[in-house]
C-alpha cells in the first residue's frame, strides 16, 4: 500500500512538467502571454478527458478552453503537435539510455525494441519542418499567423520537462517493483525504465485506447515477466494503472486547490 500511495504522489508530481511544457510551447507559438496561469488549470482539467474512449477528448477539451482564453487555433494545433513530438522524442531518448546501460540481453529478447530510440529524432525533425515550411512554400506563415517562438521555448525547455516526466513516472514504476520481493540489479532497473517508456509510447500511439489502457499493461507484462515472473508482472502492471489514474486525479485536485487559493488571495 505504501508503494502505491507513494507512486500516486510521484506520478502527480510528474504531471506538473507536462503542464509547464505545454504552457511554454503555447505561449511561445502564440507570441503573447494571455493569462498563462489559466493554462495550467486547463491542462489539469483536460487530463481526465484522456480516459474517455477515443483518447482525444483531453486534447479537444484543452483546445476549446484555451481558445476561450484568447489563444489562436493555429497556435493550439501546433502546440499539440509539438507536445506529441516532444513526448515521443523524450521517450526515445530515455529508451536509448536504458538500452545502453541494460546490456545486450534485452536486445536478444526483444530485438524490435531498438526501433523505439529512433523516436528521439521526432521533435527536431518536426521543428525543422515547421521552421522551413514557410520558406519552401514562399509564405511568411503556415495557416493562421503563429508566433515564431524561440528554439529554447519550443525544443530545449519542453524537452527537459518531458524527460523529467519519464524519470519521475518511471521511478514510480520502479518503486512498485521493489515491493515484489525480487532482488534486482542496476541493469534490471534500466529495463524497468525502458519498459515504462516503451509501454507509454505504444499506448500513446494506439488509436482509440483511452490513456493506453490495456496496451500499456500488456507491454509491461511482456517486458517485466522475465525479471519478476508472470504473476508479479501482472500485479505490478495493474497497480501501476492505479498509480497513474490516482496521480492524474491528485494532480487535478492540487491544481483546483491552487486555483481557489489564488482566487481567495485576490479577494
Amino acid at each position: 500500500m505504501f508503494s502505491v500511495v507513494s507512486g500516486i504522489a510521484i506520478y502527480a508530481m510528474a504531471c506538473f512538467p507536462l503542464a509547464w511544457a505545454w504552457q511554454t510551447i503555447l505561449v511561445s507559438l502564440h507570441g503573447e502571454r494571455r493569462r498563462p496561469d489559466r493554462l495550467l488549470m486547463t491542462y489539469a482539467r483536460s487530463q481526465m478527458g484522456k480516459y474517455i474512449p477515443g483518447n482525444v477528448a483531453h486534447i479537444a477539451g484543452r483546445h476549446i478552453a484555451a481558445s476561450g482564453h484568447g489563444y489562436s487555433n493555429s497556435a493550439l494545433i501546433f502546440s499539440t503537435v509539438y507536445e506529441m513530438s516532444g513526448l515521443l522524442s523524450a521517450a526515445g531518448l530515455v529508451s536509448s539510455v536504458a538500452l545502453l546501460f541494460s546490456g545486450a540481453a534485452i536486445l536478444e529478447q526483444f530485438p524490435h525494441i531498438v526501433a523505439v530510440p529512433l523516436l528521439a529524432f521526432v521533435l527536431p525533425i518536426f521543428y525543422l519542418a515547421h521552421r522551413l515550411a514557410p520558406r519552401i512554400s514562399g509564405k511568411s506563415h503556415v495557416g493562421e499567423p503563429v508566433g515564431s517562438g524561440s528554439a529554447p521555448a519550443l525544443l530545449f525547455l519542453p524537452y527537459i520537462h518531458y524527460l523529467l516526466f519519464f524519470l519521475l513516472a518511471g521511478g514510480a514504476l520502479v518503486l512498485l517493483t521493489t515491493q515484489t520481493g525480487t532482488t534486482l540489479n542496476t541493469q534490471a532497473y534500466m529495463v524497468i525504465g525502458l519498459a515504462f517508456a516503451t509501454s507509454w509510447t505504444l499506448g500513446f500511439l494506439t488509436p482509440g485506447a483511452p490513456s493506453g489502457i490495456g496496451v500499456r499493461e500488456a507491454v509491461l507484462v511482456f517486458i517485466l515477466s522475465p525479471l519478476l515472473g508472470s504473476a508479479q508482472a501482472i500485479v505490478v502492471s495493474v497497480l501501476f494503472r492505479v498509480v497513474t489514474v490516482g496521480g492524474d486525479l491528485l494532480f487535478w485536485l492540487l491544481m483546483e486547490a491552487r486555483g481557489r487559493y489564488r482566487s481567495e488571495a485576490l479577494c
